[in-house]
């Protein structure tokens, strides 16, 4: 027999949103359908299916959005999905390239040069486009607190802000860390400061999740101008052809290490986890395939922009 409850797991499948509004009449129906039988198998997977491709969907991987202004946001969202995936690829290579200069040969040394400060200088300017759209935000969130939407917007908010704190705790404390070894002890592998560094960049990277979570959650409070959506869309679009640039200079990087300085790439950080390569470094591999998701994220966001600005009404997000 299905239970209650069982129908209720069923529905998790599908987004908070659509269970708020269909959710009691589909758990309703099924319950009615199924009270004399347990549920078929083929019919648990439809449900799950189709909750997924809800999902996918309201999280703008799928056309079908409810206005063309929801297809910006949704739009917007993604492409900044991926710029926080750029964000921890970015700190990987730059971690993984330090000194790479000094184990290239000169004549080789100005396209990896060009190539390396191709990736540090575009992604400075992400990072600065990413901060100034924040703080365009801002007066609407400003606005929404006077009146009375703190309720609303407090958790993530409150989320985000411990997540950082730990991140930003445990960075100063590897900091501090750092300045009392030498290079050597910094290097060696798996020592208590290599463990301090790995949990430090855990919350991090978690603390970037959270806050990415709790920027999406709280922007579905607030109310965008159709111009102002429109702005931050094209920023959008700008911010994807900065991660383009950033992958061509990764992997121009790349090539030139591995054709001129291989020995370079055979000892980086993370060689031997899990194997060892002069070609595929698996620190470097790991990175590019963030690159590649986030850029991904990227292109699906920019679609569903393009949608929104080819839209012809005019509708306010709620």
């Amino acid at each position: 027999m299905s239970s209650p409850r069982h129908f209720d797991r069923i529905l998790r499948w599908y987004p908070k949103s659509w269970r708020a509004r269909y959710g009691e009449g589909l758990s309703a129906l099924v319950e009615d359908t199924y009270r004399d039988g347990a549920m078929t198998r083929r019919h648990r997977r439809t449900l799950i299916v189709a909750g997924l491709k809800e999902r996918a969907r309201v999280a703008g991987f799928a056309p079908g959005a409810s206005s063309t202004n929801e297809r910006l946001r949704i739009g917007s969202q993604l492409v900044l999905s991926g710029w926080v995936l750029f964000m921890v690829a970015g700190a990987v290579f730059a971690k993984f390239s330090e000194h790479f200069a000094t184990a290239m040969p000169l004549a080789h040394r100005s396209l990896a040069n060009a190539s390396f400060d191709a990736v540090r200088w575009t992604g400075a300017l992400g990072m600065l486009v990413v901060s100034l759209s924040a703080l365009m935000v801002l007066p609407l969130l400003r606005r929404h607190f006077r009146h009375g939407g703190w309720r609303g917007v407090q958790r993530p908010l409150v989320r985000s802000g411990v997540a950082l704190g730990v991140a930003a705790a445990l960075l100063l404390i590897t900091a501090l860390r750092a300045h009392s070894l030498s290079a050597h002890q910094r290097n060696a592998g798996f020592t208590p400061y290599g463990a301090l560094v790995l949990v430090s960049a855990a919350a991090l990277v978690l603390a970037l999740v959270i806050g990415l979570s709790s920027a999406i959650s709280i922007s579905r409070h607030l109310s965008f101008s159709r111009q102002m959506l429109t702005t931050l869309s094209r920023t959008a679009i700008g911010l994807t052809g900065m991660m383009v640039v950033i992958v061509v200079g990764v992997l121009t990087w790349w090539v030139n290490e591995a054709l001129h300085a291989p020995h370079f790439l055979v000892n980086g950080l993370g060689s031997g986890l899990p194997f060892t390569s002069n070609v595929f470094p698996p620190t470097l591999v790991f990175a590019t395939a963030l690159m590649m998701l986030g850029l991904g994220l990227g292109v699906v966001g920019v679609a569903r922009v393009i949608e929104g600005l080819r839209g012809e009404h005019d509708i306010l997000v709620p």
